[in-house]
């Protein structure tokens, strides 16, 4: 890359952090032949995986960027990857997310327990909005609910009800209308199964009572509210980064995409006019590489529906 490219790229990420769009800057900081991809080599990623820059070798970009995707669903940090290129080669990028993080939304009279959770959860990248509620302000508090809930992406939030059985309930339906990433609520087993009952007798579907997370917490036995706190914060953290293991973004364009098709050996999304294809049985199969088409030719039946089944 060239100074103009640098400087190129420099403008686009200063234009999308003035824009607010969440977004990762990719650097290749090692590459190992075969590959197309060169060390220092650098791009930006955004959110529905347009590129900006030029990393090289479409097979592993292409990977690279839904890797780019589902790291900022989840959110965290910088992120170091070692990938095996479609030639055999190895290369290791270092994925940088930049942007919007992930926001916590506490619903509660002030205590010790939130200070808690505010705490762990500023420690692990979560942006906190506290939402005090006390008994003589629950109907302004739930207009002040709505109007953030209107303000935020609901795939990027994560909720907390707090208010120790005064009328969560009415914050937990208001906050389900959203469908956040997770939405948990301090409360006992008894207290969390009347929430529940009444949320389905207000006619919420049952896929969406089901996402309430109550008792909140992970079992690690814990017995302070410091404890609390982390056990909260722990399930908080596991459902984001299940998010990124599984994939479960909200939106993927480049994998979703009906003019891609699926390399069999790799598993690599491959353009329709691939000059890479096998055609066995009248059937035409299209590859990332010939290093796959190759390995495909030597035992086609591995890779057939019924071998997979």
């Amino acid at each position: 890359m060239g100074l103009s490219d640098y400087a190129e790229l420099l403008q686009t990420q200063l234009e999308l952090l003035r824009a607010g769009k969440r977004f990762a800057l990719v650097t290749v900081l090692s590459a190992r032949s075969p590959s197309a991809l060169k060390a220092g080599s650098k791009a930006i990623v955004e959110e529905d995986g347009s590129t900006h820059g030029w990393l090289g070798g479409s097979c592993t970009t292409r990977e690279i960027v839904d890797l780019c995707v589902r790291i900022m669903a989840g959110d965290g940090g910088q992120f170091v990857h070692s990938l095996e290129t479609c030639q055999g080669g190895v290369v290791e990028v270092l994925i940088e997310p930049f942007g919007e993080r992930r926001k916590l939304l506490v619903v509660g009279e002030h205590s010790e327990l939130i200070a808690s959770i505010t705490e762990i959860a500023r420690v692990v990248g979560f942006h906190v909005t506290h939402l005090s509620v006390t008994p003589s302000d629950k109907a302004e508090a739930l207009d002040r609910l709505g109007g953030f809930l209107r303000s935020v992406r609901p795939e990027n939030l994560y909720a907390l009800v707090a208010t120790m059985g005064s009328d969560d309930q009415l914050f937990v339906e208001k906050i389900l209308s959203v469908r956040p990433l997770y939405i948990g609520v301090v409360a006992g087993k008894k207290r969390a199964e009347a929430i529940k009952k009444w949320l389905l007798a207000r006619g919420i579907p049952v896929e969406l009572v089901e996402r309430v997370r109550s008792p909140a917490g992970i079992d690690i036995g814990a017995r302070t509210l410091s404890e609390i706190a982390l056990s909260i914060m722990a399930e908080a953290v596991k459902y984001s980064n299940t998010q990124i293991s599984t994939g479960l973004v909200a939106s993927q364009p480049a994998t979703q995409s009906s003019d891609l098709f699926v390399d069999p050996v790799c598993g690599m999304l491959v353009e329709p006019l691939s000059p890479h294809f096998t055609i066995i049985e009248g059937k035409r199969t299209i590859f990332c590489s010939e290093q796959c088409k190759r390995v495909f030719e030597s035992n086609p039946q591995r890779y057939s529906p019924e071998a997979n089944a």
